[in-house]
């Protein structure tokens, strides 16, 4: 018999609490993306421009880029690790 957990809805958590809760989906989401042989992008502290990502791929290697006028065009500003 399947035994049914009550679980606190989303919009009485906290922000800490959602991030939580969404911690695990984000970290399988860029596994697989990287298992398919896509790149996962995100932005720090060296993107000082809205259009500039980090792209991080299965290897390890890491690229500065920023997006191009048309979609799916990007520039590679810097690699950051090889």
């Amino acid at each position: 018999m399947a035994t049914l957990i009550a679980k606190k809805s989303v919009f009485d958590m906290t922000p800490e609490e959602i991030r939580e809760r969404l911690k695990p989906i984000a970290i399988k989401a860029r596994q697989d993306a990287l298992d398919e042989g896509s790149w996962f992008s995100y932005r720090n502290e060296l993107c000082v421009q809205d259009d500039m990502f980090i792209h991080e791929f299965k290897d390890g290697r890491k690229e500065l880029i920023q997006l191009g006028d048309e979609t799916g065009k990007f520039k590679v500003l810097k690699v950051l690790n090889a």
